[in-house]
């Protein structure tokens, strides 16, 4: 059984450790320790390396993920280690300000025994990830550490793990133009979507999808289109309809 989506092209390359807080710092430690790189593989060239810091207090990690075509692509971010209920662990790391999840281990509910999961930003997909003992000996945990130490000196990892509030409403209005664009197909109909940003604080981009609060309106707009028998019902939808605002 495949147990993973179609991923083309990308290879996740993971060090994880055991002990210290993850945020936008980095290793410090010169003599950091580290335990031996262990490499998990998937479907679609997906891999990932993870070793552990053999001293760190609390637990921490660093994930390096290639072969992605953005602006990820072979970064090695710090992560934290938390347990979660039944043993389960999971990876943290901080995206634009933001908490993201990167590895962790799951449970089926049909039985206890832990796999793998990888997911994939930007998405909510996950992808069942093996160990791979013939890649695991060949990996590197310090040459890792030497990249990830030089990604913070060049401000690589500062640059995708701070907050940039432009970035957030860029991809906010990207989201909106797609759902109006279907509307408007759907419909015959161009609909605006005006978005009051004074009133969209910081906090709001981070914990919230703000055009996730235009898709209830848009899609049912377009499915009543989809669903509309004559070029009179789509009328008047476009007569009564203008424009869905949002503000907070």
């Amino acid at each position: 059984m495949n147990h993973f989506s179609r991923l083309a092209g990308y290879t996740f390359l993971a060090l994880i450790s055991v002990g210290g807080v993850a945020s936008a710092s980095t290793v410090a430690a010169a003599d950091a320790k580290l335990g031996r790189a262990k490499v998990y593989t998937g479907g679609d060239g997906i891999q990932v390396a993870v070793v552990r810091l053999s001293q760190s207090n609390p637990p921490q990690a660093l994930v390096r993920v290639t072969g992605l075509e953005d602006k990820f692509d072979g970064l090695v971010l710090l992560h934290n280690i938390k347990t979660r209920s039944r043993g389960r662990l999971a990876f943290d790391t901080v995206i634009g300000g933001t908490g993201f999840r990167t590895l962790g281990t799951e449970s089926s509910r049909w039985s206890r025994q832990l796999y793998h999961v990888l997911y994939a930003q930007g998405s909510r997909t996950q992808f069942r990830i093996v160990y791979d003992e013939k890649a695991s000996g060949k990996a590197s945990a310090g040459d890792l550490l030497k990249r990830h130490r030089r990604q913070a000196k060049l401000g690589l990892l500062a640059k995708v793990q701070r907050f940039d509030r432009e970035e957030r409403m860029q991809g906010n209005r990207q989201a909106i133009q797609k759902l109006a664009a279907e509307v408007a197909k759907a419909c015959g109909h161009t609909i605006t979507v005006q978005i009051d940003w004074k009133t969209v604080t910081d906090e709001h981009l981070k914990k919230l999808s703000i055009s996730g609060y235009a898709e209830p309106p848009l899609n049912a707009l377009r499915r009543l289109c989809e669903r509309g028998e004559d070029k009179h019902f789509k009328a008047q939808i476009a007569k009564r309809v203008s424009k869905v605002a949002i503000r907070f």
